[in-house]
């Protein structure tokens, strides 16, 4: 194992420097000087409240893309089908041997609160929930319906 000599020290804190919030203090510095960072942790928590809203907002953004993507895949696959540029055991089999480019799976919300990064992401797309079925925000974001659904009308509930 290898070490590190430094010229810097810890000084250790005292109670009665702790305010009643929550926090942690990085105190570090040479000799000369030292410096003090407090640091409240409601602010680290926030933070990463925040980042984990941003992931599953990503999540559910890519899917929605992805699903998008396949809707486009299988409108073609049809087309080629009702144009006869391929025959219908061509059609079958591309759809058994490439399902993943064609078939949205919905799951399970695995959070109520999804259901709110959902109906966020479609405001900020620039449309209102209520311009869309169940079933067309089911398949958006590859969820379970009913389970959409019953979140729905348990926020609605809860905000009554």
């Amino acid at each position: 194992m290898e070490t590190a000599e430094t010229n810097l020290y810890t000084i250790p804190t005292k109670v009665e420097d702790c305010s009643k919030e929550p926090f942690f203090k990085i105190i570090y510095g040479n000799q000369e000087t030292t410096n003090t960072i407090n640091v409240n942790l409601d602010i680290i928590k926030e933070g990463l409240r925040s980042i984990a809203y941003s992931k599953k907002s990503e999540s559910y953004l890519i899917e929605a893309v992805r699903n998008f993507i396949r809707k486009i895949n299988y409108s073609e696959l049809n087309e080629s089908l009702e144009d006869e540029e391929i025959t219908e055991e061509q059609y079958n089999l591309e759809l058994d041997q490439n399902s993943e480019k064609y078939v949205i799976t919905l799951r399970d919300i695995g959070n109520p609160s999804d259901v709110l990064i959902i109906a966020d992401l479609v405001k900020k797309i620039g449309y209102d929930l209520k311009e869309f079925s169940t079933s067309d925000i089911s398949e958006m974001f590859s969820v379970k319906e009913n389970q959409l659904i019953s979140h729905v009308s348990s926020l609605i509930n809860q905000i009554k």
